[in-house]
């Protein structure tokens, strides 16, 4: 089956800005490993915002799939939930950091808002938003099963240093070429690191 055009565009588009980034990424650089003209490629997007929205949809359509998976799993506890969800998070960081994702989800920083839409900004802070509520709800819920009293400010707190515990780690990888040379055992190390930190937490 001959895939649309549209499609096409998309599946490259992702594919740059994964290696390259958002800024290093322009229209000019996508109709020319999409094989067309830069005109024809604005009628099918109107400029880089619309297209790069069109990338978040479907870069984290899946990976909003998963988290819901596992906060509906009946086979794991409230601890395991948020052990799995942690690891799942890490993974979507890690892989999608290229794209800028994790500063655009969680960065307040200006800089960022200046180079997306109005649009894109409100439907990057959602994620940001579901994902913090989606930690917060499984926090709550391991408290409430150990009886244990945190008021909702701590939890929005703790919820928001898991958040950025991830950010730090994958960061921390991005920048250390000698951890670059062994990216399994890294990995490996990173997410036994958020397990045993969710055990030493509850």
């Amino acid at each position: 089956m001959k895939i649309k055009t549209k499609d096409k565009i998309l599946n490259i588009s992702k594919k740059l800005f994964l290696e390259k980034g958002y800024h290093e990424t322009d229209m000019r650089l996508i109709a020319k490993e999409s094989n067309m003209a830069i005109g024809s490629l604005y009628y099918h997007y109107k400029n880089k915002d619309e297209l790069f929205n069109s990338v978040i949809d479907s870069v984290w359509d899946s990976s909003n799939k998963q988290f819901q998976s596992i906060l509906l799993a009946d086979n794991l506890s409230s601890k395991d939930k948020l052990k799995v969800y942690l690891k799942e998070l890490y993974l979507v960081v890690k892989t999608k950091e290229k794209l800028g994702l994790s500063k655009f989800v969680f960065s307040n920083s200006k800089s960022y808002k200046k180079s997306i839409d109005e649009d894109m900004e409100v439907k990057i802070q959602g994620i940001g938003s579901k994902i913090h509520n989606d930690l917060y709800n499984l926090i709550t819920e391991i408290l409430n099963h150990n009886d244990s009293n945190m008021d909702d400010y701590n939890k929005h707190r703790l919820s928001t240093s898991l958040i950025y515990s991830i950010l730090g780690i994958v960061e921390l990888y991005a920048e250390d070429s000698n951890l670059k040379t062994d990216f399994e055992v890294e990995e490996e190390k990173d997410l036994e690191f958020l397990s045993n930190y969710v055990d030493y937490l509850f």
